[in-house]
């Protein structure tokens, strides 16, 4: 009752109108709403994951060991190496790494990858 008046449960009609860059979903009488906006924040995140991925692929390729520790370094394009500076402490972890400034040393295994226009050498050396 809500001053005085009494309302059922049939008298409340919910609609849910999706947004620009929002996504809505019911069921069962749950609706879950999702912003699906990509911020550059998340598409840096995303690209940090991948290159962890593809570190992660190189170091199974050069036939090292799960827990060797390697020296990692990059050349590559701007928002691209923004992003490894914005993650370097995620990345470093995930794949037991040192950053190297040494950009003059050769590499055991290197690997180019494309991230749309944007172009990055991964290279690594055991520790």
């Amino acid at each position: 009752m809500v001053n005085g008046i009494e309302i059922a449960p049939e008298d409340i009609n919910i609609s849910i109108t999706e947004r620009e860059n929002v996504v809505a979903v019911e069921d069962r009488g749950y609706v879950a709403i999702l912003d699906i906006r990509l911020t550059e924040e998340l598409k840096q995140e995303g690209m940090i994951r991948d290159l962890v991925r593809h570190i992660q692929t190189l170091r199974k390729e050069a036939d090292y060991n799960v827990d060797d520790r390697i020296e990692l370094w990059f050349s590559g394009s701007g928002k691209l190496m923004e992003a490894v500076r914005r993650y370097e402490s995620y990345l470093l972890s995930e794949t037991l790494a040192t950053l190297s400034e040494n950009k003059g040393e050769k590499a055991e295994a290197s690997k180019e990858i494309k991230f749309g226009n944007e172009t990055i050498i991964i290279n690594i050396k055991r520790v």
